[in-house]
């Protein structure tokens, strides 16, 4: 099966959005996200699933004092990275890793831990999967928020994070789906 995210002709049409080229201004669902967060300032974010960064660049245009953004794919990770730039984004605040955070032990200790929010806009069964990894990776008290969780499977994802020790702390269930949890 072909993946769309190792297709250089889809990664060189999306570095030709206006996402990508204008910045968080100009990207649609930014508007949406932007009032969702907690306050950002001098919080680390972590943001598993990265995609074009949006999260990450994002808090740290709120105040995060650091981010660390993490992709399985190349072509994500780069494209992070580049709209980090197109962003101002000081490279000394911003990390960007390519690998599989479910198998590989070594980029999980190079990521490191005690995160006051992780962002994690993956596909429902990767969520639950990483549901013991969010909490080796929060501090106590650390934030969750997921997005991209498709309605079907929303309460399938909330339900395996309560088994997993996490309370939801708000929900938003228009366009993007947004949840907060707090690490018991």
């Amino acid at each position: 099966m072909n993946n769309i995210y190792d297709d250089k002709a889809f990664f060189d049409a999306y570095s030709r959005m206006a996402r990508s080229t204008g910045g968080l201004e100009v990207a649609g669902e930014w508007h949406q996200l932007q009032p969702l967060f907690p306050a950002m300032e001098g919080s680390r974010v972590l943001d598993l699933g990265c995609g074009s960064g949006i999260l990450s660049i994002g808090a740290l245009l709120l105040g995060a004092s650091g981010a660390t953004a993490v992709d399985i794919e190349e072509n994500a990770a780069a494209t992070a990275t580049e709209n980090a730039r197109k962003n101002h984004i000081d490279p000394t605040l911003y990390r960007v890793f390519c690998g599989n955070v479910l198998e590989d032990e070594t980029l999980c200790r190079e990521i490191g831990d005690g995160y006051d929010l992780i962002c994690a806009n993956i596909v429902a069964d990767v969520l639950i999967t990483m549901k013991q990894l969010f909490r080796q990776f929060l501090r106590p008290e650390g934030s969750l928020i997921m997005s991209g969780i498709i309605m079907e499977r929303r309460d399938e994802v909330l339900d395996q994070l309560k088994k997993a020790g996490f309370a939801l702390s708000h929900s938003n269930k228009f366009d993007i789906i947004i949840e907060y949890f707090h690490g018991c």
